[in-house]
């Protein structure tokens, strides 16, 4: 299918692609977006290879791909969710200190470091609440924004009605970032997130979206975001 987009920071690499699947039934052809995060690693000999790699997001058939995981890899997967599941977001209005990212790159320049600081105040105000958030999206994102949210292109009112959506009937909170990659005017964030129910049902799940900024370095906006996750 189609290359969207790539970008490189430090050792990290951020990948948007399409492929292409086929229904056996009807012969249908459909697109499907996939966003992975991979890291490089100088093996002497053997080369630049990837040590660490993240692809896809949980889905529907998360369950189905750990059946291929090795007892061992299952309890490191359980103790990951486990993890995640309780963090505890500090009170504090430091974004870098409330958000600490697993593994930091370089951000050189004040257009790249406004783009950091944007982000995390994006993660920010969706933690607030929908009335927070929704006050948000009109200073984050552009009249004309295009955004991709899995198989679904939405504008500002769709963006809203989607965070009120995930934010009040699935209770879904951002609670940590692994990758913040940022390049010229495209910024790709790798995050984990929180669903949590009145029936004490919790679950955690990541997240991969690009983002476009565009507009002079004191008023950026995102033009475009694209976004997979699965809740």
């Amino acid at each position: 299918g189609d290359f969207d987009n790539m970008i490189i920071s430090g050792n990290w690499t951020a990948i948007r692609y399409h492929t292409t699947h086929r229904n056996r039934q009807t012969s249908d052809v459909s697109p499907v977006p996939v966003t992975e995060f991979v890291r490089f690693k100088d093996f002497g000999d053997r080369g630049m290879k990837v040590d660490e790699g993240w692809g896809g997001t949980k889905g529907g058939s998360y369950d189905g791909l750990m059946s291929f995981l090795s007892e061992e890899e299952k309890v490191a997967q359980k103790k990951l969710m486990d993890e995640i599941m309780a963090i505890k977001l500090p009170e504090t209005e430091d974004l870098e200190e409330k958000y600490p990212v697993l593994y930091p790159t370089e951000i050189k320049g004040d257009r790249a470091k406004r783009m950091r600081s944007l982000i995390l105040q994006d993660l920010d105000n969706w933690n607030q609440g929908t009335e927070k958030y929704s006050k948000w999206v009109d200073s984050f994102f552009s009249e004309n924004v295009s955004y991709e949210y899995n198989d679904e292109v939405l504008g500002r009112n769709g963006i809203k009605a989607k965070a009120r959506t995930l934010i009040e009937e699935k209770t879904l909170k951002r609670v940590k970032v692994y990758n913040i990659l940022v390049s010229e005017d495209w910024a790709a964030v790798h995050s984990w997130h929180v669903v949590s129910g009145q029936d004490g049902f919790k679950d955690v799940f990541n997240s991969m979206a690009f983002y476009h900024f565009t507009g002079e370095d004191s008023s950026l906006v995102v033009d475009k975001c694209c976004i997979k996750e699965n809740s």
